[in-house]
C-alpha cells in the first residue's frame, strides 16, 4: 500500500508539473505568437501530431503489455488450477486409503472380538461340561457309597439276625428234644420270630429307600444350584461380549466421524490455499495496471 501511495503521489506530482509546464509553454507561445504567429501554428500542429503519435504508440504498448499480462495470468491460473487439481486427486486417494485402512482395521477388530467371544464361550462350555461330568460322577459315587453303607448295615444286621435265629433255634431244639411233636413245636415257636424279623426287614427297607431318596434329592438340589451358577456364568460371559461389542461399535463410529472431520478440514485448507494463491497474484496484476493507467 505504501508503494502504491508513493506511485500515486509521484503521478500526481508529474501531473501537476505537466500542468505547470503546459501553462508556461502556453504563455511562451502566446508571446512568441505575437511575433511569429504563422511559425507557431505550424510548430503547434507538428507538436500535436507528434503528441498524438506518441499517445497512440503508448496506448498500443500498454494494450500489448496488458494483453501479455492477462495471457500470463491466464496461464498462471491454469497452472494453479492443474496443481491443485492434482493435489486434490492425491488427497482423495489418501482419504480413500485411510478409510479403507480404517475399515479394514475395524473389520479385523470385529473379527478378533467375535473369535475371542466364541473361544471364551467354547472354553466356558468345555469347563462347565467337565464340571457336569464331574458332578454326575461324584453324585453316582456318593450314591453308591451310601448304598454300600446300607448294604453293609444290612449284611451286618442279617448276620446278627441269622445268628440270633440259629441260637434261638438251638435253644428250642434243646428244649423240645426227645419230646412228642418236638420238631413241630420248634417250628411253631420259630414262626413268630421269623415274622417279626421279616417285618423289621421290610420296615428297614422302607427306611433305607426313604433315606436314599432324600439323599438323592439333596445331591440333585446341589447339582441344580451348580447348574444355576453355571447358567449365571454363561450369562455374564454373554453380557461381557455385548459390552465389548457395544464399546467397539462406539469407537468405530467415533473413528469414522473423526476421519470425516479430518477430510473436511483438509479440503477446506486446500480450497483456502488455492483461493489465496489465485487471488493474491491477480490483485497485484490489476494494481500494477491501475497504476499505469493513472500515470
Amino acid at each position: 500500500m505504501e508503494q502504491l501511495h508513493a506511485i500515486k503521489q509521484a503521478a500526481e506530482a508529474r501531473r501537476g508539473q505537466r500542468v505547470i509546464n503546459e501553462r508556461a509553454e502556453a504563455e511562451e507561445l502566446r508571446e512568441i505568437l505575437a511575433q511569429i504567429e504563422e511559425f507557431e501554428r505550424q510548430e503547434a500542429w507538428r507538436l500535436e501530431i507528434e503528441r498524438l503519435e506518441l499517445e497512440r504508440l503508448e496506448l498500443e504498448r500498454w494494450q500489448a503489455e496488458v494483453e501479455e499480462r492477462l495471457k500470463m495470468e491466464e496461464m498462471r491460473r491454469r497452472e494453479v488450477e492443474i496443481k491443485y487439481q492434482q493435489l486434490r486427486e492425491m488427497l482423495d486417494e489418501l482419504h480413500e486409503l485411510q478409510q479403507v485402512m480404517a475399515e479394514s482395521k475395524q473389520d479385523e477388530n470385529a473379527r478378533d472380538l467375535a473369535a475371542e467371544a466364541e473361544s471364551a464361550k467354547k472354553q466356558l462350555e468345555e469347563r462347565q461340561q467337565a464340571e457336569r461330568d464331574n458332578l454326575d460322577s461324584l453324585m453316582q459315587t456318593k450314591l453308591r457309597a451310601r448304598e454300600d453303607k446300607y448294604a453293609k448295615e444290612y449284611a451286618a444286621r442279617a448276620d446278627l439276625e441269622h445268628q440270633l435265629e440259629e441260637d434261638y433255634l438251638a435253644q428250642l431244639r434243646d428244649f423240645w428234644a426227645d419230646k412228642v411233636d418236638g420238631e413241630e413245636q420248634v417250628e411253631a415257636s420259630m414262626l413268630p420270630l421269623r415274622q417279626r424279623m421279616d417285618l423289621a426287614y421290610r420296615m428297614w427297607q422302607r427306611w433305607r429307600d426313604d433315606q436314599l431318596h432324600h439323599y438323592r434329592t439333596k445331591l440333585e438340589d446341589e447339582r441344580a444350584v451348580k447348574e444355576e451358577l453355571m447358567y449365571s456364568a454363561r450369562k455374564r460371559n454373554d453380557a461381557a461380549y455385548v459390552d465389548k461389542e457395544t464399546d467397539l461399535t462406539r469407537r468405530m463410529v467415533a473413528e469414522k466421524k473423526w476421519i470425516q472431520e479430518v477430510i473436511l478440514e483438509r479440503e477446506r485448507l486446500l480450497v483456502g490455499m488455492e483461493l489465496r494463491e489465485t487471488e493474491d497474484d491477480t490483485d497485484s496484476l490489476f494494481a500494477a495496471e491501475t497504476n499505469e493507467i493513472r500515470e
